[in-house]
């Protein structure tokens, strides 16, 4: 189950544009896609995504992937 933006905020400190390309790809969507449907450029996303790798830790999006859909699940 993947995290809630405000769970990757609170988290990781993930600005709601980073939070938004981390959910993206966690839903299987490329940093291509993600910038197509948020009408912003690729080199913006592969900017957010870099600030991602940084705040999280990582360095690969698979490794982002499997640590954000490891989260604890929110309830309520």
């Amino acid at each position: 189950m993947r995290p809630s933006a405000r769970a990757l905020t609170e988290t990781f400190g993930l600005s709601s544009a980073e939070s938004a390309v981390a959910l993206a790809l966690c839903d299987g969507k490329t940093p291509d896609e993600h910038a197509q449907a948020s009408g912003v450029s690729v080199a913006t996303v592969r900017t957010q995504l870099r600030a991602v790798f940084e705040k999280t830790q990582t360095r690969r999006q698979a490794e982002t992937v499997r640590l954000l859909l490891g989260m604890p699940a929110e309830n309520g």
